[in-house]
């Protein structure tokens, strides 16, 4: 038969119990939290991409994602601020024009679109992969490019001529560099 003292401590130890599964439960969706924000910062920093009805194609759920937003007029009695100097270097997670190699494929663009665009590119600073003819049926020209790599493909796109459009890769295109497909 169980004493006093014994009854009196159940209670403690229920009351322990039940703080230990809600601490729990604070440090695992604190972890998710984490982990979703780390994927979502990735290469692009924190810009969602949103698919849209009846499309396979992603578009940004912001608005501008091309230019900044406008900055106030500064005022006479405080100094305008100073840019900062075009020599500084990137930070790790400012995607770079040299950090992944680019294959550059030609689907209907005409007899030598490929090389020319690949050596367009190398001038700018893009390492080039391979260089070669695709066959598909891509629409319009378009950057494709890995997970997290959005970045470096909204770089790449700014760098070629028109507007190509941005999509994550398929699967038999290179999981580890981005890959332009060059349509007419």
């Amino acid at each position: 038969m169980p004493t006093q003292t014994q009854n009196e401590q159940e209670p403690v130890r229920a009351v322990a119990r039940l703080f230990a599964l809600q601490l729990l439960a604070v440090v695992a969706i604190a972890t998710v939290i984490t982990v979703v924000a780390t994927l979502l910062a990735g290469d692009d920093r924190g810009t969602l991409t949103t698919t849209l009805p009846g499309s396979s194609e992603s578009a940004p759920a912001t608005p501008a994602e091309s230019s900044p937003p406008p900055s106030p007029a500064p005022s006479s009695e405080q100094p305008a601020p100073t840019p900062p100097p075009s020599s500084a270097e990137p930070t790790p997670s400012e995607p770079t024009r040299q950090r992944m190699r680019v294959d550059v494929l030609n689907q209907s663009a005409g007899a030598g679109a490929a090389e020319s665009t690949a050596a367009q590119l190398r001038e700018r600073g893009w390492r080039i992969g391979r260089v070669d003819d695709f066959r598909g049926t891509v629409t319009t020209t378009t950057v494709y490019y890995p997970a997290n790599r959005r970045g470096q493909a909204r770089l790449l796109a700014e760098d070629l001529p028109g507007s190509p459009r941005l999509l994550e890769r398929f699967s038999t295109l290179s999981d580890s560099r981005l890959s332009v497909v060059l349509v007419d």
